[in-house]
């Protein structure tokens, strides 16, 4: 049955029973939407599922989702969403460190 604290590693091996009971924790637990957006990067990759369950994750407070949620902007040249992600989540201190603390003015 999948874990939703399961590692990356065993993400490479999930049935198609274990994805929907994962699909079913992932609407409210973070750590499984968070395991779904790896799968979908790692294993099976599809860029819609993964950016959907990243992005899920995130507003779930899971705060490595929320960093990769507003890094995948960043990079993709959608500098002014990165931003406004980076201020909604400022709490996150890995986001504070990356686009807060190297832009003063994305602070405000």
């Amino acid at each position: 049955m999948a874990n939703s604290d399961q590692s990356s590693g065993s993400i490479y091996h999930l049935n198609s029973n274990e994805i929907i009971d994962l699909k079913k924790k992932a609407e409210t637990d973070p750590k499984a939407s968070y395991g779904l957006y790896e799968y979908y990067t790692l294993s099976e990759y599809n860029e819609e599922e993964s950016l959907t369950w990243l992005e899920k994750a995130a507003l779930l407070g899971h705060e490595l989702a929320q960093f990769n949620y507003v890094k995948h902007f960043y990079d993709n040249g959608n500098k002014k969403k990165a931003n406004s992600l980076a201020k909604k989540w400022k709490d996150n201190v890995e986001i504070n460190k990356l686009f807060l603390e190297k832009n003063p003015s994305n602070k405000k």
